[in-house]
């Protein structure tokens, strides 16, 4: 098993805006109906996983890319963690 799963966690919107951002041709075409599946798909998964220490993280208003800060916080929570299920919400944001 792994020693630590990390579910990074944003609502759809904020996925689509990424997608646009990042300008991959085959990731634009992306419907958003196959979007909202796969997150619902992936929250049922790990709503009941305990294969592993599980991290589920709202990445809505993180960017992991070009803020160090908010890389270097997320690194510093994760290293912490040993067993269980954990939550990290640095923003406090609803998903």
């Amino acid at each position: 098993a792994p020693d630590l799963v990390i579910y990074l966690q944003a609502p759809a919107e904020v996925l689509m805006d990424r997608i646009q951002q990042r300008g991959i041709p085959r990731e634009a075409k992306m419907d958003r109906n196959y979007l909202d599946s796969l997150i619902e798909a992936y929250t049922r998964f790990f709503h009941y996983y305990d294969e592993a220490p599980l991290l589920i993280v709202n990445s809505a208003e993180l960017d992991l890319v070009n803020n160090d800060q908010d890389y270097q916080s997320l690194l510093d929570y994760m290293l912490n963690i040993k067993t269980g299920r954990h939550y990290y919400n640095p923003k406090q944001t609803i998903l």
